[in-house]
This record gives structure tokens, C-alpha cells and sequence, in this order.
């Protein structure tokens, strides 16, 4: 079966726009190099995408609040997944009120650890 080769472009928040880890453009090596600054890069579009990532271990409440990026959650819930012991839940199980998740009555048990990953683009 064939398939679609496509090219991901990845960079830290640490590095100068246009540039790889290894400070060439597109990851070839190459003879300039460039400083580190820690201004948010800025994708080939123009745009910033940033990844999320918190946890909430042996929770005795079905109620997540959320601190990462000031608390601010993506509307569209597409860009929230939410694990419960590993497994990941299905936007039935659980709600989104601003910064605060809340795990279905019937899904969460006491002691679940949630990881709850988001992505801002």
C-alpha cells in the first residue's frame, strides 16, 4: 500500500527562528551557525504551536484544574487528549469549563492517575 511522505519541522523554544538544534536550516549541515535566543520561534507559517503536558497522580477528585499556560485550554477539544491510567478517554467521559476538566461520575474512581496533554496552535 503506498503512502504519503511528509515533512515535520520541529524546533525548542530556544533556538532562533529558521534554524534546527544542530543551527542549520532544515536540518542540513551546514557552515553558519546562529545564537540561541528564548523568544518563541515562529513556524515556516508564521504561526506557534506549543504542547502541553500535565499530570495529576492518584486523584481522589473527578475535578482537574489546569496551570499549564496560565490555565488556558484550546476550545476546540480535538486538541485535548486526557488519559486515565493510561487509557484514553472519549470526550464523553469528561467536560471543560475554562481551565477545569471534570471526569464523568462514571468513568473516574479514586486514586486514577490523568495525564492530560493540549495543544495550542
Amino acid at each position: 500500500m503506498p503512502y504519503t511522505e511528509k515533512t515535520v519541522l520541529f524546533r525548542g523554544l530556544d533556538f532562533d527562528s529558521g534554524r534546527t538544534p544542530n543551527h542549520s536550516a532544515g536540518g542540513v549541515a551546514g557552515t553558519g551557525s546562529t545564537t540561541p535566543t528564548n523568544s518563541t520561534p515562529n513556524t515556516q507559517n508564521s504561526s506557534v504551536t506549543k504542547v502541553f503536558k500535565q499530570s495529576f497522580l492518584n486523584s481522589y477528585t473527578a475535578i482537574l484544574t489546569i496551570t499549564k499556560n496560565a490555565g488556558v485550554l484550546p476550545s476546540n477539544l480535538e486538541q485535548v487528549l486526557i488519559f486515565q491510567n493510561g487509557q484514553d478517554l472519549i470526550s464523553s467521559q469528561f467536560s471543560v469549563a475554562g481551565s477545569v476538566i471534570t471526569i464523568d461520575s462514571s468513568t473516574h474512581f479514586d486514586g486514577s492517575n490523568y495525564v492530560v496533554f493540549f495543544i495550542i496552535i
